[in-house]
């Protein structure tokens, strides 16, 4: 995924316009920044173009696409709109390609759905991957995505992170909008991804950064990137 995701030839998804590719081998599972000429005066950065994502199926809503919550209830809840996390993912261009294995309603630290079954640690299948994001960990983790979203009230992104070997931090509360849904677990629960690296979650972090109007609390954009 990574090799084709980097190669030029591929990545280039937005028609006459051509994508510049920095791309040097090093830090396997790790992404690039690719810059697109969108035929405007300057050119625009658009840090992840063409990375492929995945979303945890807890909260976070695509549209058109059911988010089952883990919940045999919500088997087939579709999306009306985008959640404003998942907004920014697409200006900032990642490819969503599907969502990831979650604990009904994300409230234990295990992946064991009755809707979809268990996810298990590629590590070692014989022990935990975590949870409640152990569907995104066990992802990146597998070398599938670079990257995935995940969210984390009381561990559920940081747990199965050290579970599987991979960097889990859970931001501030109010760095990410949770919009339309405005919070979750009192203030508790943020929005973030697991990734391979520090500097992967920085750059994710980056573009996802963008209050909305009507969220009970926000905190301002750093002047200076993560």
């Amino acid at each position: 995924v990574v090799e084709i995701v980097a190669h030029p030839g591929l990545v280039d998804r937005f028609g006459e316009h051509p994508v510049d590719v920095e791309f040097d081998g090093s830090g396997f599972g790790e992404f690039k920044n690719l810059t697109l000429d969108v035929g405007q005066p300057g050119r625009r950065q658009i840090v992840e173009a063409g990375v492929p994502y995945l979303l945890k199926d807890v909260t976070t809503q695509m549209a058109g696409e059911i988010t089952t919550n883990g919940s045999r209830l919500f088997a087939n809840a579709t999306a009306l709109e985008d959640s404003a996390l998942v907004a920014a993912y697409k200006r900032a261009g990642f490819v969503i390609c599907g969502k990831t294995n979650s604990p009904e309603f994300g409230l234990v630290a295990i992946t064991e759905p009755h809707l979809w079954g268990p996810t298990l640690n590629p590590w070692n299948l014989g022990h935990t991957c975590g949870g409640s994001s152990g569907g995104s960990a066990s992802a990146v983790s597998a070398g599938i995505v670079p990257a995935a979203q995940a969210s984390d009230g009381g561990g559920s992104l940081r747990i199965p992170a050290s579970c599987c070997g991979l960097f889990g931090f859970k931001p501030s509360r109010g760095r990410i909008s949770m919009a339309p849904q405005g919070e979750g677990w009192g203030g508790y629960t943020v929005l973030h991804a697991v990734t391979r690296s520090v500097r992967d979650s920085a750059a994710i972090l980056d573009v996802s950064c963008e209050p909305v109007a009507g969220d009970p609390y926000y905190l301002a954009r750093p002047e200076t990137p993560f």
